[in-house]
Protein backbone atom coordinates (compact mmCIF):
# COMPACT_ATOMS: atom_id res chain seq x y z
CA UNK A 1 0.00 0.00 0.00
CA UNK A 2 1.57 3.76 -0.96
CA UNK A 3 2.13 5.77 1.74
CA UNK A 4 1.59 9.51 1.67
CA UNK A 5 3.94 11.94 2.76
CA UNK A 6 3.02 15.51 3.65
CA UNK A 7 4.98 17.96 3.36
CA UNK A 8 4.49 20.42 5.89
CA UNK A 9 7.07 23.00 4.73
CA UNK A 10 4.83 23.88 1.67
CA UNK A 11 1.42 23.94 3.67
CA UNK A 12 3.54 26.72 5.82
CA UNK A 13 4.98 28.19 2.57
CA UNK A 14 1.39 28.40 1.38
CA UNK A 15 -0.19 29.61 4.53
CA UNK A 16 2.63 32.14 4.75
CA UNK A 17 2.16 34.38 1.36
CA UNK A 18 -1.64 34.53 1.83
CA UNK A 19 -0.92 36.22 5.04
CA UNK A 20 1.52 38.37 3.49
CA UNK A 21 -0.85 39.56 0.99
CA UNK A 22 -3.74 39.80 3.34
CA UNK A 23 -1.24 42.33 5.41
CA UNK A 24 -0.39 44.15 2.57
CA UNK A 25 -3.79 45.01 1.45
CA UNK A 26 -4.62 45.95 5.20
CA UNK A 27 -1.55 48.26 4.80
CA UNK A 28 -2.53 49.39 1.12
CA UNK A 29 -5.85 49.84 2.29
CA UNK A 30 -5.35 51.94 5.83
CA UNK A 31 -2.69 53.72 3.90
CA UNK A 32 -5.18 55.00 1.24
CA UNK A 33 -8.01 55.36 3.77
CA UNK A 34 -5.73 58.35 5.81
CA UNK A 35 -5.00 60.55 2.21
CA UNK A 36 -7.77 59.41 -0.28
CA UNK A 37 -10.78 62.01 -0.59
CA UNK A 38 -13.32 62.43 -3.10
CA UNK A 39 -13.09 65.97 -2.94
CA UNK A 40 -10.65 68.23 -5.00
CA UNK A 41 -7.15 68.51 -3.78
CA UNK A 42 -7.78 71.68 -2.45
CA UNK A 43 -10.98 71.65 -0.34
CA UNK A 44 -9.23 68.62 0.98
CA UNK A 45 -6.36 70.22 1.79
CA UNK A 46 -7.95 73.56 3.19
CA UNK A 47 -9.85 70.69 5.49
CA UNK A 48 -6.82 70.12 7.33
CA UNK A 49 -5.22 73.39 7.42
CA UNK A 50 -2.53 72.81 4.99
CA UNK A 51 -2.38 75.89 1.64
CA UNK A 52 -1.44 74.57 -2.37
CA UNK A 53 2.11 74.87 -2.61
CA UNK A 54 1.09 77.44 -5.20
CA UNK A 55 -0.62 79.82 -3.13
CA UNK A 56 1.68 79.46 -0.03
CA UNK A 57 2.93 82.93 0.50
CA UNK A 58 6.21 84.37 0.07
CA UNK A 59 8.38 85.52 3.75
CA UNK A 60 6.71 88.51 3.43
CA UNK A 61 3.04 87.67 3.55
CA UNK A 62 1.01 90.30 5.17
CA UNK A 63 3.39 92.89 3.71
CA UNK A 64 1.96 94.17 0.51
CA UNK A 65 0.51 96.88 -0.87
CA UNK A 66 -2.81 95.73 -0.94
CA UNK A 67 -6.18 98.22 -0.48
CA UNK A 68 -7.62 98.68 3.13
CA UNK A 69 -9.49 101.64 1.81
CA UNK A 70 -10.46 104.14 -0.49
CA UNK A 71 -7.05 105.70 -1.53
CA UNK A 72 -5.31 103.86 1.01
CA UNK A 73 -3.21 100.93 0.82
CA UNK A 74 -1.36 99.00 3.81
CA UNK A 75 2.44 98.48 3.85
CA UNK A 76 3.26 95.91 6.24
CA UNK A 77 1.67 97.62 9.56
CA UNK A 78 1.33 101.09 8.34
CA UNK A 79 -1.01 102.50 6.44
CA UNK A 80 -0.73 105.09 3.95
CA UNK A 81 -2.54 107.63 1.27
CA UNK A 82 -1.07 107.30 -1.70
CA UNK A 83 -1.32 109.78 -4.45
CA UNK A 84 -3.77 108.96 -7.35
CA UNK A 85 -1.17 109.24 -10.15
CA UNK A 86 1.19 107.25 -8.67
CA UNK A 87 1.19 103.98 -10.03
CA UNK A 88 1.27 100.52 -7.85
CA UNK A 89 4.02 97.86 -9.07
CA UNK A 90 4.97 94.24 -8.08
CA UNK A 91 8.31 94.83 -5.93
CA UNK A 92 11.23 94.26 -8.51
CA UNK A 93 13.57 92.78 -5.64
CA UNK A 94 13.11 90.24 -2.98
CA UNK A 95 14.13 92.90 -0.01
CA UNK A 96 11.24 95.38 -1.39
CA UNK A 97 7.77 95.02 0.27
CA UNK A 98 5.97 97.52 -1.96
CA UNK A 99 7.04 99.90 -5.11
CA UNK A 100 4.95 102.69 -6.47
CA UNK A 101 6.20 104.65 -9.97
CA UNK A 102 5.52 108.36 -10.84
CA UNK A 103 6.13 109.42 -14.71
CA UNK A 104 7.55 112.81 -16.08
CA UNK A 105 8.48 114.01 -19.41
CA UNK A 106 11.85 113.14 -18.31
CA UNK A 107 11.56 109.61 -16.77
CA UNK A 108 9.78 108.09 -13.70
CA UNK A 109 10.69 107.86 -10.35
CA UNK A 110 10.09 105.03 -7.87
CA UNK A 111 9.12 104.86 -4.63
CA UNK A 112 10.87 101.64 -2.97
CA UNK A 113 9.48 100.04 0.45
CA UNK A 114 12.03 98.08 2.69
CA UNK A 115 11.93 97.25 5.97
CA UNK A 116 14.05 95.36 8.94
CA UNK A 117 16.51 96.82 11.14
CA UNK A 118 19.85 97.76 9.15
CA UNK A 119 21.55 99.70 11.81
CA UNK A 120 20.91 103.15 13.34
CA UNK A 121 18.63 105.70 11.69
CA UNK A 122 22.38 107.55 11.21
CA UNK A 123 23.85 104.20 9.92
CA UNK A 124 21.43 104.41 6.86
CA UNK A 125 21.51 108.17 6.91
CA UNK A 126 25.16 107.57 5.92
CA UNK A 127 24.52 104.91 3.78
CA UNK A 128 22.35 106.80 1.51
CA UNK A 129 24.66 110.01 1.24
CA UNK A 130 27.33 107.63 0.04
CA UNK A 131 25.00 106.43 -2.86
CA UNK A 132 25.37 109.83 -4.16
CA UNK A 133 28.50 112.05 -5.77
CA UNK A 134 28.75 115.66 -6.99
CA UNK A 135 30.00 116.43 -10.41
CA UNK A 136 31.69 119.03 -8.95
CA UNK A 137 33.55 117.48 -5.99
CA UNK A 138 31.12 118.93 -3.25
CA UNK A 139 30.51 117.11 -0.46
CA UNK A 140 27.09 115.22 -0.68
CA UNK A 141 26.92 115.13 3.28
CA UNK A 142 26.72 119.23 2.90
CA UNK A 143 24.41 119.03 0.84
CA UNK A 144 22.09 116.77 2.12
CA UNK A 145 19.04 118.21 4.01
CA UNK A 146 17.83 115.87 6.91
CA UNK A 147 14.91 116.78 9.38
CA UNK A 148 12.07 115.29 11.64
CA UNK A 149 8.31 114.74 11.03
CA UNK A 150 5.42 114.08 12.87
CA UNK A 151 3.22 111.44 10.65
CA UNK A 152 -0.92 111.93 11.36
CA UNK A 153 -0.63 108.72 13.50
CA UNK A 154 2.02 110.66 15.73
CA UNK A 155 5.20 108.62 14.26
CA UNK A 156 8.42 110.38 14.83
CA UNK A 157 10.36 110.01 11.30
CA UNK A 158 13.34 110.81 9.95
CA UNK A 159 13.34 112.69 6.39
CA UNK A 160 16.23 113.35 3.88
CA UNK A 161 16.64 115.23 0.63
CA UNK A 162 19.87 114.16 -0.99
CA UNK A 163 20.92 115.57 -4.63
CA UNK A 164 23.91 114.56 -6.81
CA UNK A 165 24.73 111.56 -9.49
CA UNK A 166 22.86 108.39 -7.58
CA UNK A 167 25.30 105.26 -8.10
CA UNK A 168 22.94 102.47 -8.45
CA UNK A 169 22.46 102.09 -4.55
CA UNK A 170 22.72 98.55 -3.22
CA UNK A 171 21.55 96.70 -6.50
CA UNK A 172 24.01 98.46 -8.34
CA UNK A 173 23.29 99.66 -12.02
CA UNK A 174 24.58 102.94 -14.29
CA UNK A 175 25.02 105.83 -12.18
CA UNK A 176 22.47 108.66 -12.57
CA UNK A 177 23.24 112.00 -13.39
CA UNK A 178 20.96 115.19 -11.63
CA UNK A 179 19.08 112.50 -9.57
CA UNK A 180 17.83 113.20 -6.55
CA UNK A 181 15.67 111.09 -3.67
CA UNK A 182 13.53 112.00 -0.55
CA UNK A 183 14.13 108.96 2.05
CA UNK A 184 11.76 108.71 5.25
CA UNK A 185 12.95 106.24 8.13
CA UNK A 186 9.63 105.05 9.66
CA UNK A 187 10.21 103.04 12.94
CA UNK A 188 7.36 100.53 13.82
CA UNK A 189 7.22 97.45 16.10
CA UNK A 190 10.41 95.45 16.40
CA UNK A 191 11.86 97.00 13.07
CA UNK A 192 11.71 99.74 10.20
CA UNK A 193 10.31 100.58 7.62
CA UNK A 194 12.77 102.57 4.91
CA UNK A 195 11.06 104.69 2.41
CA UNK A 196 13.25 105.76 -1.07
CA UNK A 197 12.14 107.82 -3.45
CA UNK A 198 14.44 108.73 -6.53
CA UNK A 199 14.19 109.66 -9.76
CA UNK A 200 15.21 112.76 -11.88
CA UNK A 201 15.55 115.94 -9.64
CA UNK A 202 13.05 117.87 -11.31
CA UNK A 203 10.57 115.05 -10.93
CA UNK A 204 11.32 114.86 -7.07
CA UNK A 205 11.11 118.14 -7.03
CA UNK A 206 7.87 118.11 -8.51
CA UNK A 207 6.34 115.48 -6.18
CA UNK A 208 7.94 116.63 -3.38
CA UNK A 209 4.54 117.52 -1.56
CA UNK A 210 3.14 114.22 -2.81
CA UNK A 211 6.11 112.16 -0.98
CA UNK A 212 5.84 114.15 2.15
CA UNK A 213 1.91 113.90 2.28
CA UNK A 214 2.24 110.26 2.05
CA UNK A 215 4.76 109.95 4.51
CA UNK A 216 2.46 112.31 6.84
CA UNK A 217 -0.56 110.50 6.20
CA UNK A 218 1.18 107.35 7.94
CA UNK A 219 -0.79 105.37 10.66
CA UNK A 220 -0.39 102.61 12.39
CA UNK A 221 -2.46 99.47 11.05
Amino acid sequence: MPVTIHRPQRLFGVVFTLALSLTSSLIFGVGCGQHYSEKDADTALAERGLVPLQEQRNPHAGISSAEVGEGQVRIGELVAAVPDDWESQAPSGSMRIAQFAVHGPDGAAELAVFDGNWGSIDDNVDRWVGQFTQLDGRSTQELTQRWEMKSAGGIQITMVDIPGTFGGGMGGGKAQANYRMLGAIVPGTGTFYYLKFIGPSDLIDAQREAFEALVQSLTSA
